[in-house]
C-alpha cells in the first residue's frame, strides 16, 4: 500500500518533468533558428586623397589622362551574414562607385569536422593578401598581385574549406572567363601555420604575438575558358614577430594572360609569361605607429616588355586598431617604357570599420 501511495504521487511530478525536458529541447531549437535568424550587420568606409606628378589613365580607357590630385572612395562597403551550428550565410555590396556592386554572396554548410562546403559568389582562394578584407590593408592600395586576384577573383562557384590544426586547404570550382559557359576555373590553395601560431587576419605587425608565427602557402589556377588556357601558380609566406612583420609573394603567370587581367587602374594591366614578386617589411613602434616599406617587380621584361618596379613606404597611426586608422603612403613607380621616368604618387587615406 505504501509503495502504491508513493508511485501515485510520483506521477504528476514525473509528468511535469517531461514536459519541462520537451520545453528545453523546443528552447534549444528555438535558440539555434534564432541563431540564424540574428543578422550580423558589419562594414567599413575607406576614403583617400590622392596627388600623382605625373599623368596617369585615371578612368582607365586605356590612355593617360591628367594628374592624379582629388579625393577617392576606395571602398563603401556593407555586409550582412548569420550563422549557426550547421548553415552560414554572408553578403556584400560596396557603393563606392555611387552604385551598389555585388561582392560577395554565399551559403556556407558544415560537411564534418572542420570542412565547410561554400556555395555562390566569392573570391578565388589564391593568395593570403587577396582573401584579407580591404580595410586590413598595410598600405591604401593592395599588392599589384593581390589586386589582379580580388576584382576579376570573384567568381560564381563552389568551395570547400577544410583545416587540421594549423593546416588549411581550399578547394574552388569557378565559372571562369567563358563566365557561365561549360569551362570552368579551378583553384587550390595550401597554407600552414609553422610553428603552431598563426599571424593575424590583417597585413603588418598590429595585433601580432610577441611569439614568432610563420604563414606559408602555395596555390595554383587553371581556367580553360579561353582560347588560350589560363594558368598560374603562387606562393607566399607571412612571419611576425611584434613588433616586426614580413611578408613575401611571387605568382607565375602562364602565357594565356597576354592580353590585360586588369585594364587602366593606374597601369596593373598584366602581360603572360611573367613572374611578378612583392617584398613588404613594417615595424610597429609607439603601440600604435607603424611604418612599413614594400618593393614590387612587374617582372615584364620576362614578356620582351619593358618592365615596371614600385616602391612603397608608409606611416599608419592606429586609433583604434584596423577598425580606425590614418594611413599615409608614398609610392614611387619606374616605367622603362617610359624612358626610366618615375611617376611619384602621395596619399592620405582614413578606414572606419564597423
Amino acid at each position: 500500500m505504501l509503495l502504491a501511495a508513493i508511485a501515485i504521487c510520483a506521477t504528476p511530478a514525473s509528468a511535469d518533468w517531461v514536459t519541462l525536458d520537451q520545453e528545453l529541447a523546443g528552447l534549444r531549437q528555438d535558440l539555434t533558428a534564432a541563431d540564424m535568424s540574428a543578422l550580423r550587420w558589419a562594414g567599413f568606409v575607406r576614403a583617400s586623397y590622392d596627388s600623382s606628378s605625373e599623368p596617369i589613365d585615371i578612368d582607365s580607357d586605356g590612355t593617360l589622362d591628367d594628374e592624379l590630385n582629388g579625393f577617392i572612395l576606395e571602398n563603401v562597403r556593407l555586409s550582412v551574414g548569420g550563422t549557426n551550428e550547421v548553415y552560414t550565410y554572408s553578403v556584400a555590396m560596396d557603393f563606392a562607385s555611387g552604385q551598389g556592386e555585388l561582392i560577395e554572396a554565399w551559403i556556407g554548410r558544415r560537411l564534418w569536422g572542420k570542412a565547410v562546403l561554400y556555395f555562390g559568389r566569392m573570391r578565388a582562394p589564391f593568395l593570403r593578401t587577396s582573401l584579407l578584407p580591404e580595410n586590413t590593408n598595410l598600405f591604401i592600395p593592395r599588392t599589384r598581385n593581390a589586386i589582379l586576384w580580388t576584382v576579376p577573383g570573384r567568381d560564381y562557384g563552389f568551395r570547400i574549406d577544410n583545416n587540421w590544426d594549423g593546416i588549411r586547404l581550399r578547394m574552388c570550382q569557378q565559372n571562369g572567363s567563358d563566365q557561365n559557359g561549360d569551362k570552368l576555373r579551378s583553384t587550390v590553395r595550401l597554407e600552414w601555420d609553422v610553428l603552431g601560431s598563426p599571424v593575424p587576419d590583417s597585413e603588418g605587425a598590429y595585433g601580432a604575438a610577441d611569439e614568432v608565427a610563420v604563414n606559408v602557402g602555395v596555390a595554383s589556377s587553371y581556367d580553360a575558358g579561353l582560347d588560350e588556357d589560363r594558368s598560374a601558380y603562387a606562393a607566399d609566406l607571412a612571419l611576425t614577430w611584434k613588433p616586426f612583420a614580413l611578408q613575401l609573394e611571387v605568382v607565375d603567370y602562364g602565357d594565356g594572360y597576354d592580353d590585360p587581367f586588369v585594364p587602366g587602374g593606374g597601369g596593373l594591366g598584366l602581360e603572360g609569361g611573367t613572374t611578378p614578386w612583392t617584398a613588404t617589411a613594417s615595424w610597429l613602434f609607439l603601440d600604435s605607429w607603424e611604418a612599413a616599406v614594400r618593393y614590387e617587380d612587374f617582372d615584364e621584361e620576362s614578356a620582351t616588355q619593358p618592365n615596371r618596379t614600385q616602391w612603397l613606404l608608409g606611416v599608419n597611426k592606429y586609433i583604434s586598431g584596423h577598425d580606425l586608422k590614418w594611413q599615409l603612403n608614398y609610392f614611387s613607380i619606374e616605367d622603362a617604357n617610359a624612358g626610366g621616368q618615375d611617376n611619384n604618387f602621395v596619399a592620405l587615406g582614413a578606414t572606419l570599420a564597423f
